[in-house]
């Protein structure tokens, strides 16, 4: 298992939710803190986790997604850490090494063709 961390400026979760990249998945039994704003009358309320600790479903696996919001230097900022299984990071690395050889192999054309 590998754990990803990181600020949430890289990472949106909501945004790729709405994307319907992937989907979120509440644990009734674990408090989440949810943010609601409001900017008038005519305007709908948006919602934002805060803190949470998430279950995400992201291409048929189960991850675990922990957002924890605090003050730093008198504004908000929102970390996240996710948890990621063994198979899930090898079939990244394996995508990974297919995408670098393809590079190299297109660099190695190009400099032919020349």
């Amino acid at each position: 298992m590998a754990i990803i961390e990181g600020e949430t400026g890289y990472f949106d979760l909501e945004e790729f939710v709405r994307a319907e990249r992937c989907s979120v998945v509440h644990e009734g039994s674990i408090f989440n803190h949810i943010k609601t704003d409001w900017d008038g009358p005519g305007k709908e309320p948006k919602q934002s986790v805060e803190n949470s600790w998430l279950n995400v479903l992201w291409r048929g696996h189960l991850l675990d997604v922990v957002l924890v919001t605090y003050t730093q230097r008198c504004y908000p900022s929102r970390h996240h850490w996710i948890s990621i299984s063994s198979y899930v990071m090898r079939l990244r690395s394996r995508r990974l090494a297919l995408r670098q050889e393809y590079l190299t192999l297109r660099v190695d054309d190009e400099s032919s063709a020349t």
